[in-house]
């Protein structure tokens, strides 16, 4: 119809997806702790011989790069504190990469304390500096957006 988007999804003959993973985890003191990965994906399709357009194409919805930086102190006496930085890179929408979604970044922050052996409190933000960044997108230009600041608390109990 006029004015909106109708697609059908159908399997691909063949596509090519490598890449690696990778983490390091340093602790430079006793309470501290860093953490760092990061993701790289080559997803292309290489064959479709009932779309030919796409051959060549990188997979809709992966980006090629995509890490996170951890910094965490942890001492049971005191308290738990961590922030994160979280980064999602460029992508595509649509299956015929005509339709960019945006790199971005995101903070993340956490912090708790132990109040008995089997009981804390904690308080959990993310998207600290309340980043609009893009999900989705269609043709007519409708862009989805993520999830705005975000903050929550509670108590948890282990039994």
């Amino acid at each position: 119809p006029v004015g909106t988007t109708c697609r059908q999804r159908q399997n691909l003959d063949r596509a090519r997806i490598r890449g690696f993973e990778t983490e390091l985890e340093v602790r430079p003191a006793r309470d501290w702790t860093i953490i760092a990965g990061y993701i790289f994906t080559d997803a292309t399709v290489r064959e479709a011989p009932q779309q030919p357009a796409l051959e060549g194409k990188r997979l809709a919805q992966v980006p090629r790069h995509g890490g996170s930086v951890t910094v965490r102190y942890d001492n049971p006496t005191l308290f738990t504190a961590a922030a994160t930085v979280r980064f999602v890179g460029r992508q595509f929408e649509d299956d015929l990469n005509t339709l960019p979604l945006g790199s971005y970044a995101l903070v993340d922050l956490f912090l708790s304390r132990r109040l008995t052996r089997w009981a804390e409190v904690f308080v959990g933000i993310e998207n600290l500096l309340d980043t609009t960044y893009s999900t989705g997108r269609t043709s007519e230009g409708v862009v989805s957006i993520g999830a705005p600041f975000q903050a929550r608390g509670g108590v948890r109990v282990q039994f």
